[in-house]
C-alpha cells in the first residue's frame, strides 16, 4: 500500500555528500604540518564537537586551539579549510535521485548536524548540483542537535499544513527517532554505504505515483 507523502527531510553528511571523521582528519592535518597528532585525543573531546555542532565553537577557534596544543608552525585558515573540505564530496547517484525528485515538486528539506563551514560548503557542493531545499534546519543555527532538530521542523511543517506523517526523514542515524518521537515517515539509508537502489526502493514504497 502506497502512502502520500508531500516532502523529504533530509540529513547531508553521509546521504547525499560524504563526511569523515573529524578528529582523524585534525590528526591527518597535524601528521601532514609534522605536529603531535596525540592531542588531537584530548583536544577533538565529544564535548567540542557538541560545541561545534550548535554553535558555540567555531572551526577558525578550534584551529587556533589544535595549533597551540599540537605545536606546528603556523598554517594559514584558509589552508586549513582547503584540507578540511576535501572530506566533502557529492554522492552523485544519490544527489541525480533527488533532482528527479525536486522536478516532481516534492518538497527538499535539509535537516542537518553540522558546523557552519561544513553545513556551509556541504550546500555550496549541492548548489551548484542544481538542488534547491525549501527549507533548512542545521544544528549550529539552532543551537541543538537532532532528534531535538525536528521538533523544529514539525512547526514549521504544520504552518504549511503539512503533518509529520507526510514528511519522510531520510538519515544514516536518526531517521527511526524521528519517527519515534515525532511521527514522521522514517528511512534510514547511508549513501557512502549503499546503493541508491535502496533509497529508490524505499522511496517508491511511500510516494504515490511512478
Amino acid at each position: 500500500m502506497q502512502l502520500s507523502a508531500m516532502c523529504v527531510a533530509t540529513d547531508f553528511g553521509k546521504v547525499l555528500v560524504t563526511y569523515g571523521d573529524r578528529a582523524e582528519l585534525l590528526k591527518e592535518i597535524v601528521r601532514q604540518q609534522g605536529g603531535n597528532e596525540r592531542v588531537i585525543e584530548g583536544v577533538f573531546t565529544d564535548t567540542l564537537s557538541l560545541g561545534l555542532d550548535t554553535g558555540v565553537f567555531t572551526m577558525g577557534e578550534l584551529w587556533e586551539m589544535v595549533q597551540v596544543q599540537a605545536a606546528f608552525g603556523a598554517l594559514g585558515l584558509d589552508d586549513f579549510f582547503a584540507f578540511w573540505r576535501q572530506q566533502y564530496q557529492p554522492i552523485v547517484p544519490v544527489v541525480e535521485y533527488y533532482l528527479e525528485l525536486q522536478k516532481k515538486k516534492i518538497l527538499l528539506i535539509a535537516v542537518s548536524d553540522a558546523d557552519e563551514f561544513g553545513f556551509e560548503h556541504q550546500r555550496r557542493i549541492l548548489r551548484q548540483s542544481g538542488l534547491d531545499f525549501g527549507a533548512v534546519f542545521v544544528s549550529y543555527q539552532r543551537r541543538k542537535k537532532k532528534p531535538k532538530l525536528f521538533a523544529d521542523l514539525v512547526v514549521f511543517l504544520k504552518e504549511k499544513g503539512i503533518e509529520p506523517s507526510q514528511c519522510v526523514v531520510v538519515d544514516d542515524l536518526h531517521a527511526q527517532a524521528a519517527q519515534r518521537e515525532y511521527g514522521f515517515i522514517p528511512v534510514t539509508f547511508d549513501g557512502t554505504t549503499q546503493d541508491v537502489s535502496v533509497l529508490r526502493e524505499s522511496l517508491s514504497a511511500i510516494f504515490c505515483g511512478p
